[in-house]
């Protein structure tokens, strides 16, 4: 992702299908038995996840603020705003869902079930 992400300093390509690293990363852990770290880079659970106030606040201005890549790029649908002890007030309590009732697809990126999921 760096040679993607960093083109103007490393103008080198790979052919590589970008788009299908999570899913490469979920069959591999499928077939190993291990789970992916949440923190892990690029495919844990919380790399799109934002739960600090002043990321959320730059997130809902413009995504490129905190994320240098988007989730689409790595097969992801999209970023999570997470509710928690460091976020503000939610925007829109219309767009919030409890995580418990979260897209299959979209695994939650909370680490309590009273925590609430924000989907941008």
């Amino acid at each position: 992702m760096a040679l993607r992400t960093r083109h103007d300093v490393m103008p080198y390509a790979t052919g590589i299908e970008t788009t299908q690293i999570t899913r490469a990363s979920r069959l591999i852990s499928s077939i190993t038995g291990f789970q992916v770290q949440p923190n892990k880079a690029i495919v844990g659970a919380n790399a799109f996840a934002h739960e600090s106030g002043i990321h959320q606040d730059g997130m809902l201005k413009d995504s490129s603020t905190y994320e240098i890549m988007t989730p689409a790029s790595v097969g992801l649908t999209a970023s999570n705003l997470v509710m928690g002890k460091h976020s503000a007030a939610p925007p829109s309590s219309r767009n919030w869902t409890n995580s418990a009732t979260a897209s299959a697809t979209t695994p939650s990126r909370t680490r309590s079930s009273a925590s609430r999921t924000w989907r941008t």
